[in-house]
């Protein structure tokens, strides 16, 4: 059941509106703050080129543990059907184990 809705009046509208400028303006300012450190972060790993080279080798590493332990679930999962599917022609067609 829904509820009775109040009308929404010229004062009621403005404030909302209101509200949604601040909020848009707090996301800018967010947006701009986060920009200014990913700039000065990415000048500081620039200028360094063991920095960089290491930032770079442990983010692969972190992607390889990432993508192989997406495999190794992939894995299980193949090696659960593949046991499945020997159970079903041993049981049906008795020659397959």
């Amino acid at each position: 059941m829904k509820g009775r809705r109040l009308p929404r009046t010229t004062t009621i509208l403005h404030h909302e509106n209101d509200a949604l400028k601040n909020k848009v303006s707090c996301l800018d300012e967010s947006l701009h703050a986060a920009y200014t450190e990913i700039q000065a972060l990415t000048e500081i790993v620039n200028a360094d080129p063991d920095l960089k080279a290491k930032l770079y080798t442990d983010l692969l590493f972190e992607k390889s543990k990432v993508e192989n332990e997406k495999l190794k679930e992939k894995n299980k999962i193949l090696q659960q059907e593949l046991k499945e599917l020997k159970e079903f022609c041993a049981e049906n067609y008795g020659h397959i184990k």
